[in-house]
Order: structure tokens, then C-alpha cells, then sequence
């Protein structure tokens, strides 16, 4: 439902004009609804599951890879910019993007946000140290955008709820798994 209706805002602002004012009304309902809405839901209703190690691990291993490389890659480059090249080149701007093709072609995106939690998470230490290491900063002051953190708070407010308040209260499952009985319990 959050899916069609974020296509539907799209379409009707497309229509409209003004597309620098588009931009900041999209970018904020993706900021500040749509990511960590989908966070919460997915982590409150599944809670933390074994195999989010896993992807967890292995997107963090290839994303670390990558970095190492863009920085060895990027040593002769003007340091006001290379800062910029390295995040922009190991992390992708549109990491949810995807979750509406696997819901529909998958019924289930829940590792992809798994996938988005360690990204997030990475991230925001990959930009604190850059803008250290470099003295760059990403326009939010040379700290770290609360914007940022909204999505964590989310995951960790959904973990917390899920093994708390969760089993209580809920009698269906809005997100479903492949396997039910592997969540830490």
C-alpha cells in the first residue's frame, strides 16, 4: 500500500510543475516516511533473523572491498572531492528502490532491507571518518544528518518491539519468511 501510494504522489507531482519543490516533497516523504516506515514494519513483524548475519556480513565484506579500492583509486584526486567519489561510488543513492520489484516478483523484500540496515550503518561511519580524514563535509555541518539515523532508529525500534510488545499484541503477520522458526527468540 506504501508502494502505490509513493507511485501515485510521484505521478501527481510529475504533473505538476515546479520540480525543485517535487524533489524536496519526495525526497522528504522517502527520508522521513517511506524507509523508515518499511524499516519498522519489516523488523517489528519478523524481528532479527539468523540468515540477516549472513547478508549482513557479506554486504559489509564487499562494500569495505570496494571502499579500499575507490581509495586507492581516487589518491591523486583534489581531496575536497574525493571524499564525495568514495561514498558516492560504494554506496548507491537509491537503495530502496528495488523493494517494490521484490515484493511484487519475490512477496517478500525483507533481506533487501537487511541489506539496507548494514548500508545505512556503514555509511554513516564511511562519512564521519572521510569528512575527519579528509576535512570535507557532506552540508550538513560536518556531522552526522539526524535524517541518516531515522532509518536505524527504526530498525532498532521494530527489533525492540517485535520480542517485546509484538508476540502479545499481533495475531498475523504482515511481512512474511521463508522460515519462521530461525528468528532470535
Amino acid at each position: 500500500m506504501l508502494f502505490i501510494a509513493a507511485a501515485v504522489l510521484g505521478l501527481m507531482l510529475s504533473r505538476l510543475g515546479a520540480p525543485r519543490r517535487n524533489f524536496r516533497v519526495v525526497g522528504f516523504v522517502n527520508i522521513w516516511i517511506a524507509v523508515p516506515g518499511i524499516f519498522l514494519i519489516v523488523y517489528l513483524t519478523r524481528g532479527f533473523l539468523v540468515e540477516d548475519i549472513g547478508v549482513s556480513i557479506f554486504s559489509a565484506a564487499l562494500t569495505f572491498i570496494l571502499i579500499g579500492l575507490l581509495v586507492l583509486a581516487t589518491r591523486g584526486m583534489v581531496k575536497e572531492f574525493r571524499g564525495s567519489v568514495i561514498l558516492n561510488g560504494a554506496f548507491v543513492n537509491a537503495i530502496n528502490l528495488p523493494l517494490p520489484i521484490l515484493q511484487v516478483l519475490m512477496g517478500n523484500y525483507s533481506y533487501a532491507v537487511t541489506f539496507a540496515t548494514t548500508m545505512t550503518v556503514i555509511q554513516i561511519l564511511a562519512a564521519a571518518i572521510f569528512q575527519g580524514y579528509l576535512r570535507t563535509s557532506s552540508g550538513c555541518g560536518g556531522g552526522v544528518s539526524f535524517a541518516r539515523l531515522v532509518p536505524l532508529l527504526s530498525f532498532a525500534t521494530g527489533v525492540v518491539l517485535h520480542y517485546t510488545v509484538w508476540p502479545i499484541a499481533a495475531t498475523f503477520v504482515v511481512v512474511g519468511d521463508t522460515t519462521s522458526s530461525s528468528t532470535f527468540s
